[in-house]
């Protein structure tokens, strides 16, 4: 699409926004009678994607999930349609950044507040415990998992709401389509210690991913990365977090505690829901020094950064010898009675960033970067073999 503007069903697409391996996200304008113009994100699905049952599948899952979900802490679903053989979801559009752009750019200008780390983190706390505690229209809890909380899924608007995004590959109870017993979806470097041994999921996965991304809006660096994408599932599987807590402490010791019991391997050690752990950041935001509040930082935070200032080196590097592999075999055992298994990984190349996921609006002071996959982030599966 070009620079003028298309029709598409009762939709104008007037630009893209971002484009993945599943679908293509545009700005577009609803149209209705006497006049009537809402804006929205455009999220229309590849046609090759939707052909296989697989991709429309992820679709399907989002647009019931969002669809279930009211809250300002999470970008909402308006629509789930198709024009054709083109399947959509209509969305809420977000005028701002990113989470991932934001950590980009305190690589820049200099680290974040402590008032601002532990805002955001309330605020995923308050989005988080909507979803978690989300019901059908029956009645019935939904028990829904994110499965992949990560810094490019959650939008951070020009007035300061956080907002988390895309629910394609989260678990509920009440999904029509099942992911299969023993296996896991997710990006590696957010995962859980439960989610790359393929074990059920609950709530309290989410927790750990969420204290990953506190982690490296403090530190600016991924927790679990290595350049062979075993070592970094073992990592996460043991919950290896001293020597970044380490870097915590030096920078934001108070927040020290708070993320080492979301960091805990086992899920019954971690706080008991993201509404407790909220808490635990407001408590903490009252008590830190300084009177930033998001509102009014974000914005001239981000005002002036340019697209050369945010470029990062490509990552994963071309050493890194799995990347080339279609299936590798890892040892997650040893870590109790329980556990004596061989995980065998297939891997899946990353979309480019600017996740297909993504409602967000574009700014006329910012133009968002366009680098290579974040740090050893990619979508895989684990399926459990017997030893």
């Amino acid at each position: 699409m070009g620079d003028e503007p298309t029709l598409f069903g009762k939709y104008t697409l007037l630009e893209v926004l971002g484009e993945g391996a599943m679908a293509r996200v545009y700005r577009a304008i609803r149209s209705g009678p006497m006049g009537f113009q809402k804006e929205v994100a455009l999220k229309l699905i590849h046609p090759e994607i939707s052909s296989r049952e697989k991709g429309l599948r992820a679709l399907i899952n989002e647009a019931r999930m969002g669809g279930l979900l009211r809250h300002r802490n999470v970008v909402e679903i308006y629509e789930f349609d198709q024009v054709g053989d083109s399947f959509y979801i209509a969305m809420e559009l977000v005028r701002g950044w990113t989470l991932a752009e934001v950590i980009r750019r305190s690589a820049v200008v200099g680290p974040l507040p402590p008032r601002i780390v532990t805002e955001i983190a309330a605020q995923v706390c308050e989005g988080l415990d909507h979803a978690h505690r989300a019901v059908d229209p029956e009645g019935e809890p939904l028990r829904l998992v994110h499965r992949d909380l990560k810094p490019t899924n959650v939008m951070l608007s020009e007035d300061g709401v956080v907002k988390l995004a895309d629910f394609g590959i989260a678990r509920a109870a009440t999904n029509v389509y099942r992911t299969s017993q023993g296996v896991t979806k997710g990006t590696p470097v957010y995962m859980s210690p439960e989610q790359v041994r393929g074990k059920a999921l609950d709530h309290r996965s989410d927790l750990f991913s969420l204290a990953s991304m506190v982690t490296e809006l403090v530190t600016g660096r991924v927790v679990f990365q290595d350049i062979k994408i075993y070592k970094v599932l073992q990592q996460v599987s043991r919950a290896d977090t001293t020597d970044v807590l380490d870097a915590v402490g030096t920078a934001m010791p108070e927040l020290v505690p708070v993320l080492k019991r979301s960091f805990a391997r086992l899920p019954a050690e971690r706080s008991r829901d993201a509404r407790t752990l909220g808490r635990e950041f407001e408590d903490l935001h009252e008590v830190l020094p300084g009177r930033e509040r998001l509102r009014d930082w974000l914005p001239t935070f981000m005002g002036d950064a340019d697209r050369d200032s945010l470029t990062v080196e490509a990552r994963p590097p071309d050493d890194w010898e799995d990347w080339a592999s279609s299936r590798i075999s890892i040892s997650l055992g040893g870590l109790d009675d329980e556990d004596d298994e061989t995980a065998s990984v297939s891997l899946v190349s990353p979309p480019a960033e600017g996740d297909a996921g993504q409602a967000r609006a574009p700014r006329p002071d910012f133009s968002a970067p366009s680098p290579a996959p974040p740090p050893l982030s990619l979508s895989l599966s684990l399926f459990f073999l017997s030893p």
